[in-house]
């Protein structure tokens, strides 16, 4: 599986980071700067959900017949795709988490059972 460069979407969450670290600082909600660290958030956030769409949408080309069926699927759709166990040893999808073998950990996670992604962590590119 071909590795994925990560770098400008670690860029862009650092960014979004400091944009709310700067927005935080801001004690008067009607000052300019809190308008400008509020539209820093506003951009830097819609810049990682855009970022992490398409490094989804590379990562689960794999597992579909062709490129172009990967890039028809609908933003959410990349999502709950990734969310499925594609390594079926492990129970293991694609966003790391580790969740009962056999069960669709989107359904799992969405069904108010504990995530634990967090404990998981991330899995390699």
């Amino acid at each position: 599986m071909e590795t994925i460069d990560t770098t400008f979407l670690r860029r862009c969450i650092a960014s979004l980071e400091q944009a709310v670290e700067g927005i935080e600082r801001q004690e008067d909600g009607d000052d300019v700067m809190y308008d400008i660290y509020r539209a820093a958030c506003v951009k830097e956030f819609e810049l990682v959900l855009e970022q992490s769409g398409k490094l989804l949408r590379k990562r689960l080309a794999a597992w579909f017949a062709s490129n172009r069926q990967a890039d028809r699927l609908h933003f959410k759709d990349l999502f709950r795709h990734a969310a499925r166990p594609h390594d079926r040893t492990s129970g293991r999808c694609l966003i790391g988490c580790a969740c009962p073998q056999g069960i669709d950990a989107y359904s799992w996670h969405c069904s108010g059972n504990t995530c634990r992604m967090s404990r998981c962590g991330p899995t390699a590119a």
